[in-house]
């Protein structure tokens, strides 16, 4: 989850950067604002959890033995 909610943030300042770059460029006048800032880093986070529990869920059931001699 730490490693995608700095994913996310990341990706904010990218997107952040790239708005001034726009509105330099095409002269518009874009706003980030904090809701959907958050709901960024939000659904960072449930993609890390989602993609950490389906995983280990597989691996919770197979046998043991099984699972050291697939690796």
């Amino acid at each position: 989850v730490v490693l995608s909610v700095i994913g996310g943030i990341l990706g904010l300042l990218v997107v952040y950067i790239g708005t001034f770059f726009a509105q330099g460029v095409f002269g518009m006048e874009i706003r980030l604002s904090l809701g959907n800032c958050v709901m960024g880093i939000v659904i960072s986070a449930v993609i890390g959890v989602v993609s950490g529990l389906i995983p280990s869920y597989t691996a919770s059931r197979l046998d043991p033995v099984e699972a050291i001699r697939t690796n």
